[in-house]
């Protein structure tokens, strides 16, 4: 049997192995928190028609992208659609030997024209989707902290979870006339002046090298489910633009209502509970050790 004093010890050292474990975790549980914000937003949002709503109102609408619509084409593939997402990220190295990898987003975009969204009552035109943007330093320190994006292009990480084009490229090759636009457009060029050089090439074998470029691209076409959140405006022609408030996010996405949901409620009771109780258990294994 322990005396009082080993017990204390060993509940003091659980204690604060597991403090020291939740301030690192911090960004986990502040995602979390803004997932459950996300979560409680859509929640309150019901599926709904236009036609019931009054100019000004936020609604969360359902349907499939019409043949009317609008065509686009995409920046990478060149392919005839509706809306095209696409993202260009840099790849960036650290740690010891720079084992460790993070793609640093450079720029993102949305391309789309007018956009009819066909559901079980009515149709209803889209506006606001089509937009872009280059990346600052301070947008990419906001991304590893973990700050939400506030307008419509906080969609595109999500469109590129399902079916994606994506390649990587190397800074010193020679880039496709499309990867040099889009790239052209976001801040991104590449150099062909410099050479790799023998021990470049075989470490490309071995491993993303740092700078090197990723292209990625999903595109949705006519027929394919589309839930959109935003405005209603246009006093009887009923529109929506795809814009939200201070307390609710747009958002333009192939996943239904009830699977944006899912997926919101699935992060934030991962990371808000789920993380902590692994980690209070970890703690107490400590505690346990020291008082053995």
């Amino acid at each position: 049997m322990g005396t009082g004093s080993t017990v204390a010890g060993a509940v003091g050292s659980g204690l604060l192995v597991f403090a020291m474990l939740m301030l690192f975790a911090t960004p986990i549980l502040y995602r979390g928190w803004q997932n459950r914000t996300k979560y409680r937003e859509y929640d309150s949002l019901h599926a709904e028609s236009s036609s019931e709503a009054t100019d000004g109102d936020i609604v969360m609408l359902s349907g499939r992208l019409d043949d009317a619509s609008d065509r686009v084409t995409s920046p990478l593939q060149s392919e005839e659609c509706v809306v095209a997402f696409w993202q260009v990220s840099t790849c960036r190295r650290y740690g010891t030997f720079n084992i460790n990898v993070h793609w640093s987003e450079e720029g993102v975009g949305i391309d789309a024209g007018a956009v009819v969204l066909s559901g079980e009552r009515e149709e209803v035109v889209l506006e606001g989707i089509s937009t872009d943007q280059q990346l600052t330093t301070q947008d990419k320190l906001g991304q590893v902290a973990g700050s939400k994006r506030d307008s419509v292009l906080g969609s595109v990480p999500l469109a590129l979870e399902g079916e994606t084009f994506e390649d990587e490229v190397h800074p010193t090759a020679d880039w496709p006339r499309e990867y040099a636009d889009l790239g052209a457009k976001v801040g991104v060029q590449n150099d062909d002046s410099r050479s790799q050089g023998a021990l470049g090439r075989l470490l490309r074998k071995v491993r993303t090298p740092t700078g090197t470029v990723r292209f990625r691209e999903s595109v949705m076409r006519a027929g394919d489910s589309l839930t959109v959140v935003g405005r209603v405006v246009g006093g009887r022609d009923k529109r929506v633009t795809v814009e939200g408030t201070d307390a609710v996010d747009p958002v333009v996405t192939r996943a239904s209502p009830s699977e944006l949901r899912a997926k919101h409620r699935r992060a934030y009771r991962t990371r808000l509970y789920a993380v902590p109780l692994v980690l209070l258990a970890f703690a107490s294994l400590v505690g346990y050790a020291v008082y053995l």
